[in-house]
């Protein structure tokens, strides 16, 4: 596994074929000089080499090359400035690592120098205080090996982006790359309006349930009021027959169809000889 890298050499190659070349050492280079003799052109250069989306200020240039030297092999790594192709040319020697193109805006070429400081798998980090995640990527901490003079003076730290909107994301890459977890475990928290939206639908759900209990019991209400009485006859006949002994009904008038005067019902069942019951209707 690769762990570390360095940035060798930069080249730029203009349209008469002229190469104008930087060379770099592994450790802190400082580019100093004189105002607009380029300074703050050399960053911006390794900045697009490290997949910034523009470059200006290079007239007549054509394309640029980086080295960068490995404890594993070299990487020479070419991207374009007229046609602006949204991806780069890379010349391995690096087993880990395949020779080819590399697209900068599908995160391959992201991938490929996460790769070089031994992050070989995607991984997620936070991006807001809702702990939403999102993929970690080259961009989100590579300003931290180019500092512009205008960077230094500022009063937050040079550290962080120039954007306050990546702060989190940025914090966050910095608490993987120190204690290598993955964060894409972590529950996001819910927005406002999802939190709304969620209470509101369980207050619905909850009304919907009462309504269908309300109208449920009501139901059944009805149902045991309009119970036959005949049925409440009948269950009086067991209940005699299971106490015994001899007892006199007045039928209610109000059974339709139903013609009974007396109900009679004895306990001889116990006898040998005897009923079984007798009864008479």
């Amino acid at each position: 596994m690769i762990n570390s890298f360095y940035i060798k050499q930069l080249k730029c190659t203009n349209k008469s074929g002229d190469v104008s070349t930087i060379d770099l050492i592994n450790g802190l280079n400082v580019i100093h000089g004189f105002s607009n003799t380029g300074k703050t052109l050399i960053i911006s250069t390794l900045d697009y080499m490290f997949g910034a989306d523009t470059l200006e200020g290079l007239k007549n240039q054509i394309f640029i090359t980086m080295t960068i030297e490995t404890d594993k092999g070299n990487l020479i790594i070419k991207r374009n400035i007229e046609d602006k192709k949204n991806y780069v040319e890379v010349s391995s020697t690096v087993n880990e690592i395949d020779s080819g193109k590399y697209n900068i805006s599908k995160n391959e070429y992201s991938n490929l120098l996460l790769k070089l400081i031994g992050i070989t798998e995607p991984k997620k980090i936070l991006k807001n205080k809702d702990f939403k995640s999102q993929s970690l990527t080259w961009r989100i901490f590579s300003h931290l090996f180019t500092i512009k003079e205008t960077e230094i003076i500022r009063s937050k730290s040079i550290l962080l982006p120039a954007h306050p909107t990546s702060n989190t994301a940025f914090i966050s890459s910095l608490i993987y790359l120190i204690n290598a977890k993955d964060q894409g475990d972590i529950e996001a928290l819910e927005s406002k309006e999802t939190k709304k939206a969620r209470i509101l639908a369980l207050k619905n759900y909850i009304s919907n349930q009462i309504i269908k209990t309300t109208e449920l019991k009501s139901e059944l209400d009805n149902q045991i009021t309009n119970m036959s009485k005949e049925y409440i006859f009948l269950l009086y006949i067991l209940f005699t027959r299971i106490a015994g002994g001899y007892r006199e009904v007045e039928i209610p008038s109000s059974i339709p169809n139903l013609e009974v005067k007396h109900f009679i019902a004895d306990n001889t069942a116990g006898s040998p000889c005897g009923n079984v019951g007798r009864c008479q209707l």
